[in-house]
C-alpha cells in the first residue's frame, strides 16, 4: 500500500472511530480561511456541527489526527466512568 492509501485509510479509520463516539464527525476541508493560502487549505474535524481542531495542510492533518482521537476517546472514556484519571 502507498503512502497515500495509508493516510486516507488511518483518516477513514479515526473519523469512523470519532463516530462511535459522539452523534456525528466529520472532516471539513476549507480554503478561505482568513490568512490562508489557497495552496494550502486548513482541514478542521467537526464534532456535532461544531469545529474542534484544525490542522494547516493535508500533511499535518494525517500526521496529528491519531493524537487527536487518542485524546478525545481519553476524555470520553473518563466523561463516561469508563476510565479514572
Amino acid at each position: 500500500m502507498d503512502k497515500r492509501n495509508y493516510e486516507k485509510e488511518n483518516i477513514t479509520w479515526c473519523i469512523a472511530k470519532l463516530n462511535k463516539m459522539c452523534d456525528y464527525a466529520r472532516i471539513q476541508r476549507c480554503a478561505h480561511a482568513a490568512g490562508n493560502s489557497l495552496d494550502k487549505p486548513h482541514y478542521q474535524i467537526v464534532i456535532n456541527g461544531y469545529a474542534i481542531v484544525s490542522y494547516y495542510g493535508f500533511s499535518e492533518l494525517t500526521d496529528r489526527i491519531a493524537d487527536f482521537v487518542n485524546t478525545f476517546e481519553a476524555g470520553y472514556k473518563v466523561a463516561n466512568g469508563m476510565e479514572c484519571l
